[in-house]
């Protein structure tokens, strides 16, 4: 069954890809035939669930309808916010499920695996949507030294080592961009460490943020924060000894 939109470059068919490679989920509801795709995010990425759902609401997969839900995480005792839309469900998301999951229609066990077709679709826009979701830029400050460098990296540890080296063999083909599987924590992450590699992958990636991921692209931003940082905890007596501290900087919540 292939149900795909036909054009590569479709922004649905991009959204998909970018979103099963990050936050987003093929979910098939109990008593369905067909696949639905889950999204979520924080409150203060109301407006990247928005544009999410106004994609698929426009390709004709759902209303666009947006859940808020609040809760208090246990560790801080604080009340966080997260929302949540859903597609409909509907076959163009079965095709989807059919080349990422070696068994789609197991109800209890889905292996997940990707067909060769499921990176055709991997346009800028999907990129987009996968560094949007699950990737991070860094600048790493050694106090002692006084130098620092740039790098990015993406969330890949829901995924397997194989699924890892054919990412990093993607990103090659497709955009000529070098990632390396780093280990971590009983799993992987990619990581881009690269001049060259770093600044083709955001200039690739940067027409697609959505203004509150802006800061995931932001050079001068990630910098200007880490040396402040930096300069704290040298005024402070806490210089870290020649250690490199990284730093993710993130919207203040």
């Amino acid at each position: 069954m292939n149900m795909i939109i036909d054009s590569y470059s479709n922004p649905i068919n991009e959204l998909v890809v970018g979103s099963i490679l990050g936050d987003g989920c093929l979910y098939k509801p109990k008593g369905c035939k067909h696949y639905q795709l889950d999204l979520s995010q924080g409150i203060n990425q109301e407006d990247y669930i928005r544009y999410k759902t106004a994609v698929i609401k426009n390709s004709g997969f759902g209303t666009g309808k947006i859940y808020y839900y609040t809760h208090t995480d246990k560790r801080t005792n604080k009340p966080y916010t997260t929302l949540s839309s859903s597609s409909g469900v509907n076959k163009y998301f079965c095709s989807w499920a059919e080349m990422c999951y070696k068994n789609p229609y197991d109800s209890i066990f889905r292996e997940k695996r990707f067909s060769n077709e499921f990176f055709d679709y991997l346009g800028p826009l999907a990129l987009a949507v996968w560094y949007m979701d699950d990737g991070s830029m860094y600048y790493t400050y050694d106090d002692s030294r006084k130098t620092g460098g740039f790098s990015v990296s993406l969330a890949t540890n829901g995924f397997s080592s194989e699924i890892n080296d054919i990412l990093v063999e993607v990103l090659k083909d497709k955009y000529g961009v070098c990632a390396r599987k780093q280990p971590a924590n009983n799993s992987y992450y990619l990581s881009l460490c690269k001049k060259n590699d770093i600044i083709k992958f955001i200039d690739i990636v940067s027409p697609y943020i959505v203004p509150s991921m802006k800061y995931k692209v932001d050079f001068y931003l990630q910098k200007s924060r880490a040396l402040e940082r930096s300069a704290v905890r040298l005024s402070t007596g806490n210089k870290m000894n020649g250690d490199s501290i990284t730093l993710d900087v993130s919207p203040t919540t």
